[in-house]
Parts: C-alpha cells; structure tokens; sequence
C-alpha cells in the first residue's frame, strides 16, 4: 500500500483529528483541566486560546489539502513542523499526564508526513 495513493484520506482524517484542538479556543479551561494543566493568569488563558485557534486553523488547511494537490507539500510541511514542536514541548513537561496520547497522535503524523514530504522530492 503506497502511503502516496491514500494522502488525501490521511490529510482528512489527521486533520479532522487535529481539529479537535480548537474546542481549546471555545472552552479554554475545562479542556486545560482535563488535561491536568493550570493557567491563572489572563494573558496565559489568551495565548492558550490563540494556540487552539492557530492549530484549528492548520487542521482545516489539512483538509481543504486532501483536494488541492499543489498545496500539499507546504501545509503538510507546516503541520509537521506544529506537531514536532508540539511533541519536544511534551517531552520536556514534568508530569505530561494526557499529553502524552496527543503528543503520541502528533508524533505519527510527524513520521507519515516526513516519509511523504522525502519521497515526492
């Protein structure tokens, strides 16, 4: 099976899971709570919620890929650099509790995306 012929299915599919991250945008508190994280301050709160934007928005950019072949490389360029961040940010918490599934998700996207991106050279 050629990870080629079902990259439109895998930019859906990881993008509408990665797009579970914008509830964080809407819902900033219980989402942080749920994952074992407190913030206090506003101005902490307001970054939390960009970054669920920011990654909401790079999760509908992977879907609208799965159908515009000429922006696929980029956005998935993109997305894997997000999600290596992601995951080296994770490993660097001292108690990464429900983290660790996410950065785990995040982690595979960044090898599925890295293995496309060097064999379309």
């Amino acid at each position: 099976m050629q990870l080629e012929s079902k990259l439109p299915f895998l930019l859906r599919a990881t993008g509408l899971a990665t797009g579970g991250a914008a509830i964080v945008f809407l819902l900033p508190q219980p989402v942080l709570n749920l994952l074992g994280l407190t913030v206090t301050e506003a101005g902490g709160l307001f970054f939390v919620r960009h970054w669920g934007l920011l990654v909401g928005c790079i999760a509908g950019l992977m879907v609208y890929a799965a159908r515009q072949p000429a922006l696929q490389r980029p956005i998935m360029l993109v997305a894997a650099l997000e999600k290596l961040a992601l995951v080296l940010m994770v490993a660097n918490l001292p108690s990464p509790g429900l983290m660790w599934g996410i950065a785990g998700f995040d982690g595979l996207c960044v090898l599925l995306f890295c293995a496309i991106l060097l064999r379309r050279k």
